[in-house]
């Protein structure tokens, strides 16, 4: 059985998470996911100035 972990990765807006993220997760071949706060808000934003 493979051992489950999570890897959390959390810094400064700009610095590299994500490609840092994605980089980690192809060496380890393990699934990528991403939550972002700050583009979540942006998209609300832009779906309430489109309505």
């Amino acid at each position: 059985m493979k051992e489950k972990c999570v890897i959390i990765i959390t810094g400064m807006p700009a610095t590299g998470k994500t490609t840092t993220g994605i980089k980690i997760a192809e060496k380890l071949r393990i699934p990528f996911l991403v939550k972002i706060k700050e583009k979540l808000d942006l998209l609300v934003m832009i779906y309430y100035i489109i309505i």
